[in-house]
Protein backbone atom coordinates (compact mmCIF):
# COMPACT_ATOMS: atom_id res chain seq x y z
CA UNK A 1 0.00 0.00 0.00
CA UNK A 2 1.11 3.73 -1.05
CA UNK A 3 2.05 5.67 2.05
CA UNK A 4 -0.90 8.31 2.87
CA UNK A 5 -0.47 11.68 1.02
CA UNK A 6 -2.88 14.53 -0.71
CA UNK A 7 -1.34 13.98 -4.18
CA UNK A 8 -4.00 11.84 -5.36
CA UNK A 9 -6.94 15.07 -3.95
CA UNK A 10 -4.39 17.57 -5.67
CA UNK A 11 -4.63 15.25 -8.53
CA UNK A 12 -8.57 15.07 -8.61
CA UNK A 13 -8.68 19.06 -8.02
CA UNK A 14 -6.87 20.11 -10.54
CA UNK A 15 -8.36 17.55 -12.93
CA UNK A 16 -11.40 19.26 -12.45
CA UNK A 17 -10.35 22.28 -13.13
CA UNK A 18 -8.72 21.92 -16.53
CA UNK A 19 -12.34 20.11 -17.57
CA UNK A 20 -14.65 22.90 -15.89
CA UNK A 21 -12.09 25.57 -17.34
CA UNK A 22 -11.97 24.05 -20.84
CA UNK A 23 -15.49 23.52 -21.00
CA UNK A 24 -16.24 27.25 -21.67
CA UNK A 25 -14.00 26.90 -24.78
CA UNK A 26 -15.10 24.01 -26.00
CA UNK A 27 -18.83 25.44 -26.05
CA UNK A 28 -17.69 28.84 -27.23
CA UNK A 29 -18.60 30.48 -24.38
CA UNK A 30 -16.61 33.86 -23.44
CA UNK A 31 -15.67 34.33 -19.63
CA UNK A 32 -13.80 31.41 -18.27
CA UNK A 33 -13.98 31.42 -14.55
CA UNK A 34 -10.19 32.84 -13.05
CA UNK A 35 -9.03 32.98 -9.68
CA UNK A 36 -5.74 35.66 -8.85
CA UNK A 37 -6.16 36.50 -12.72
CA UNK A 38 -5.55 33.00 -13.74
CA UNK A 39 -7.55 31.12 -15.83
CA UNK A 40 -8.59 27.60 -13.44
CA UNK A 41 -7.77 25.32 -16.63
CA UNK A 42 -4.39 26.93 -16.51
CA UNK A 43 -4.24 27.38 -13.07
CA UNK A 44 -4.92 23.57 -12.96
CA UNK A 45 -2.23 22.74 -15.10
CA UNK A 46 0.25 24.45 -13.19
CA UNK A 47 -0.82 22.35 -10.27
CA UNK A 48 0.40 19.29 -12.86
CA UNK A 49 3.73 20.97 -13.23
CA UNK A 50 4.57 21.26 -9.84
CA UNK A 51 3.22 17.68 -8.46
CA UNK A 52 5.48 16.57 -11.70
CA UNK A 53 8.64 18.60 -9.85
CA UNK A 54 8.39 17.19 -6.83
CA UNK A 55 7.71 13.49 -8.03
CA UNK A 56 10.84 13.82 -10.32
CA UNK A 57 12.91 15.41 -8.26
CA UNK A 58 12.28 12.77 -5.14
CA UNK A 59 12.71 9.92 -8.16
CA UNK A 60 15.99 11.61 -9.50
CA UNK A 61 17.06 11.82 -5.80
CA UNK A 62 16.57 7.83 -5.00
CA UNK A 63 18.38 7.00 -8.34
CA UNK A 64 20.15 9.69 -9.64
CA UNK A 65 21.18 7.57 -12.94
CA UNK A 66 20.57 9.80 -15.98
CA UNK A 67 20.53 6.89 -18.41
CA UNK A 68 17.75 4.62 -16.18
CA UNK A 69 16.14 8.03 -15.32
CA UNK A 70 14.85 8.77 -19.22
CA UNK A 71 14.17 5.44 -19.56
CA UNK A 72 11.56 5.36 -17.43
CA UNK A 73 10.35 8.78 -18.28
CA UNK A 74 10.38 7.69 -22.07
CA UNK A 75 8.55 4.12 -21.15
CA UNK A 76 6.25 6.22 -19.42
CA UNK A 77 5.49 8.82 -22.64
CA UNK A 78 6.24 6.81 -25.86
CA UNK A 79 4.42 3.36 -25.71
CA UNK A 80 1.23 4.85 -24.84
CA UNK A 81 1.29 7.73 -26.97
CA UNK A 82 2.34 5.94 -29.91
CA UNK A 83 -0.88 3.39 -29.01
CA UNK A 84 -2.86 6.25 -28.99
CA UNK A 85 -1.88 8.62 -32.05
CA UNK A 86 -1.53 5.57 -34.28
CA UNK A 87 -5.91 4.47 -32.99
CA UNK A 88 -6.16 7.95 -33.55
CA UNK A 89 -5.25 8.28 -37.28
CA UNK A 90 -6.19 4.94 -38.66
CA UNK A 91 -9.42 4.17 -36.41
CA UNK A 92 -11.23 7.28 -35.04
CA UNK A 93 -9.98 9.17 -37.73
CA UNK A 94 -11.83 7.06 -40.99
CA UNK A 95 -14.43 6.32 -38.35
CA UNK A 96 -15.62 9.81 -37.79
CA UNK A 97 -14.28 12.41 -41.29
CA UNK A 98 -16.93 13.64 -43.30
CA UNK A 99 -14.59 13.54 -46.05
CA UNK A 100 -14.04 10.71 -48.72
CA UNK A 101 -11.61 8.05 -47.96
CA UNK A 102 -9.36 9.03 -50.88
CA UNK A 103 -9.65 12.56 -49.12
CA UNK A 104 -8.79 11.45 -45.65
CA UNK A 105 -5.67 9.86 -46.40
CA UNK A 106 -4.48 11.91 -49.19
CA UNK A 107 -4.33 14.90 -46.94
CA UNK A 108 -0.65 15.94 -45.63
CA UNK A 109 -3.05 16.66 -42.24
CA UNK A 110 -3.56 13.02 -41.77
CA UNK A 111 0.56 12.14 -41.73
CA UNK A 112 1.43 15.52 -39.97
CA UNK A 113 -0.75 14.28 -37.15
CA UNK A 114 1.74 11.55 -36.94
CA UNK A 115 4.44 13.78 -35.78
CA UNK A 116 2.57 13.40 -32.07
CA UNK A 117 4.49 10.33 -31.82
CA UNK A 118 7.92 12.85 -31.61
CA UNK A 119 6.48 15.11 -29.32
CA UNK A 120 5.16 18.01 -31.80
CA UNK A 121 1.85 18.41 -31.31
CA UNK A 122 -0.42 18.56 -34.19
CA UNK A 123 -3.97 19.04 -33.37
CA UNK A 124 -6.52 18.33 -36.68
CA UNK A 125 -7.28 15.72 -38.88
CA UNK A 126 -9.35 16.42 -42.34
CA UNK A 127 -12.90 16.37 -42.07
CA UNK A 128 -13.02 15.73 -38.02
CA UNK A 129 -15.17 18.21 -35.73
CA UNK A 130 -15.52 20.95 -38.42
CA UNK A 131 -18.59 22.79 -36.78
CA UNK A 132 -17.40 22.61 -33.24
CA UNK A 133 -15.49 26.07 -32.07
CA UNK A 134 -12.26 24.08 -31.15
CA UNK A 135 -11.14 21.32 -33.63
CA UNK A 136 -8.49 19.87 -32.11
CA UNK A 137 -8.85 15.84 -32.22
CA UNK A 138 -6.55 15.56 -28.77
CA UNK A 139 -5.93 19.06 -27.48
CA UNK A 140 -4.44 17.69 -24.43
CA UNK A 141 -1.36 16.22 -26.77
CA UNK A 142 0.46 19.83 -26.09
CA UNK A 143 1.33 19.00 -22.90
CA UNK A 144 3.63 16.18 -23.50
CA UNK A 145 6.56 18.34 -25.84
CA UNK A 146 6.84 20.58 -22.27
CA UNK A 147 6.82 17.61 -19.66
CA UNK A 148 9.76 15.82 -21.59
CA UNK A 149 11.76 19.17 -21.42
CA UNK A 150 11.21 19.12 -18.09
CA UNK A 151 12.59 16.01 -17.68
CA UNK A 152 15.77 16.78 -19.17
CA UNK A 153 16.09 19.82 -16.81
CA UNK A 154 16.01 17.81 -13.57
CA UNK A 155 18.51 15.54 -15.13
CA UNK A 156 20.80 18.40 -15.88
CA UNK A 157 19.83 20.11 -12.40
CA UNK A 158 20.79 16.90 -11.12
CA UNK A 159 24.54 16.66 -13.17
CA UNK A 160 25.01 20.43 -11.72
CA UNK A 161 25.11 18.43 -7.88
CA UNK A 162 22.41 18.61 -4.94
CA UNK A 163 24.57 20.71 -3.14
CA UNK A 164 23.73 24.01 -5.70
CA UNK A 165 20.60 22.73 -6.33
CA UNK A 166 18.49 23.93 -3.86
CA UNK A 167 20.08 27.70 -5.38
CA UNK A 168 19.66 27.12 -8.63
CA UNK A 169 16.67 26.10 -8.80
CA UNK A 170 15.36 29.17 -7.32
CA UNK A 171 16.91 31.25 -9.43
CA UNK A 172 16.17 29.72 -12.32
CA UNK A 173 12.44 29.74 -11.74
CA UNK A 174 12.69 33.30 -11.52
CA UNK A 175 14.41 33.99 -14.26
CA UNK A 176 12.14 31.79 -16.27
CA UNK A 177 9.16 33.77 -14.84
CA UNK A 178 10.75 36.99 -15.54
CA UNK A 179 11.86 36.15 -19.10
CA UNK A 180 7.71 35.06 -19.46
CA UNK A 181 6.47 38.14 -18.75
CA UNK A 182 8.82 40.83 -19.97
CA UNK A 183 9.43 39.41 -23.27
CA UNK A 184 7.34 38.78 -26.28
CA UNK A 185 8.32 35.15 -26.73
CA UNK A 186 6.95 32.66 -29.15
CA UNK A 187 3.60 30.50 -27.67
CA UNK A 188 5.38 26.80 -28.06
CA UNK A 189 8.49 28.51 -25.96
CA UNK A 190 6.83 30.20 -23.81
CA UNK A 191 4.25 27.20 -22.89
CA UNK A 192 7.46 24.79 -22.21
CA UNK A 193 9.48 27.97 -19.97
CA UNK A 194 6.18 28.70 -17.86
CA UNK A 195 6.26 24.68 -17.14
CA UNK A 196 9.68 24.56 -16.66
CA UNK A 197 9.00 27.20 -13.98
CA UNK A 198 6.24 25.43 -12.00
CA UNK A 199 8.16 22.34 -12.22
CA UNK A 200 11.19 23.75 -10.57
CA UNK A 201 8.46 24.88 -7.97
CA UNK A 202 7.62 21.66 -7.23
CA UNK A 203 11.07 20.65 -7.02
CA UNK A 204 12.22 23.35 -4.66
CA UNK A 205 9.37 21.69 -2.42
CA UNK A 206 10.95 18.54 -2.51
CA UNK A 207 14.17 19.85 -1.00
CA UNK A 208 11.98 21.31 1.96
CA UNK A 209 13.05 19.32 4.84
CA UNK A 210 9.82 18.54 7.62
CA UNK A 211 10.18 20.23 10.76
CA UNK A 212 11.55 17.38 13.05
CA UNK A 213 7.90 18.52 15.59
CA UNK A 214 6.23 16.52 12.59
CA UNK A 215 6.11 12.25 12.74
CA UNK A 216 8.88 11.40 10.70
CA UNK A 217 8.93 9.05 7.78
CA UNK A 218 5.48 9.10 7.16
CA UNK A 219 4.80 9.29 4.22
CA UNK A 220 7.47 11.89 2.98
CA UNK A 221 10.38 10.44 1.15
CA UNK A 222 12.47 13.43 1.65
CA UNK A 223 11.67 13.47 5.44
CA UNK A 224 14.85 11.68 7.25
CA UNK A 225 13.66 8.20 8.94
CA UNK A 226 13.24 7.76 12.43
CA UNK A 227 15.91 6.95 15.49
CA UNK A 228 15.34 5.30 18.17
CA UNK A 229 15.13 8.46 20.16
CA UNK A 230 12.42 10.28 17.78
CA UNK A 231 10.65 7.28 17.13
CA UNK A 232 10.20 7.46 20.63
CA UNK A 233 9.45 10.68 20.93
CA UNK A 234 6.36 10.25 17.73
Amino acid sequence: MRPSNFFDVLRLVAAAMVVVGHSWSLLGIPGVPTLGGVTIHHLGVYIFFSISGYLLSVSWARSPRPAVFMIRRCLRIFPALILVVLVTVFVVGPLLTVFPAAGYWGSGQTWQYLLNMTLFAQYDLPGLFLENDQRAVNGSLWSLGPEFCCYLVIVLLGIVGARFSFITRAVLAAGLLSTTILLPIERPLRITAIAVVFLLVGSLLAKVRAPERLPCGRGWPEWPPCSSSTATKA
